[in-house]
């Protein structure tokens, strides 16, 4: 197995250097710094789920698929809803109401961070242009899983087009729920001084 370990040492060290440069140049805020290294912290969680760890030996992926209870991978699938709809018929049969609902919520919650911290880099993003830019990071986490299955000559992730869907979904509302507290936080700080004066 392939962890993420040395892939996490090493953007700690790159975004250190990176702080100190333009922490002496005075070209950051401590604010931002915080919240650039929470960001880090979220990015690495996310390869983590996404790509790694990556196996290289047929006895690792098969004992790492038993691990997460999968009998026969997926090679893909390419119908809308079909994922979430098999989940929701599992979850009434098998009563498996809070596994299910964890593996549609976490495609949904998985980048809705990166939805919310988007908004430092792009203001005021179209419906539209959040939609293709969800969608797009979300098909480039697909294409890097099967670019690897491809390399290792096994399926040690499934090509899903409802995590495309999900993914794309949660991107969208961490953008709009940034611009939520931000606006209530705007509210909130016009009423405060309308009542001090």
């Amino acid at each position: 197995m392939i962890g993420i370990e040395p892939l996490a040492f090493l953007s700690s060290i790159i975004f250190l250097i990176i702080y100190f440069i333009r922490l002496k140049n005075k070209r950051i805020t401590v604010g931002r710094s915080i919240i650039d290294a929470v960001f880090l912290i979220y990015l690495i969680c996310l390869l983590n789920i996404t790509i790694f760890p990556i196996p290289f030996q047929k006895n690792f992926i098969n004992d790492y698929l038993i691990s997460l209870g999968v009998d026969v991978p997926y090679k893909y699938n390419l119908i809308p809803f079909m994922t979430v709809w098999n989940s929701l018929q599992n979850a009434v049969t098998y009563h498996t109401y809070f596994l299910e609902l964890r593996n549609i919520g976490g495609n949904l919650v998985l980048l809705a961070p990166l939805g919310l911290y988007f908004h430092f880099i792009k203001r005021n993003l179209s419906l539209r242009k959040l939609i293709v830019s969800g969608f797009l990071i979300s098909f480039l986490i697909e294409i890097i899983q099967l670019s690897i299955s491809l390399s290792i000559g096994y399926s040690y992730r499934s090509f899903d087009i409802d995590d495309l869907l999900l993914n794309t979904l949660g991107f969208i509302f961490g953008y709009k729920a940034f611009l939520l507290i931000k606006n209530e936080i705007l509210k909130q700080g016009t009423v405060s001084s309308k009542i001090k004066v």
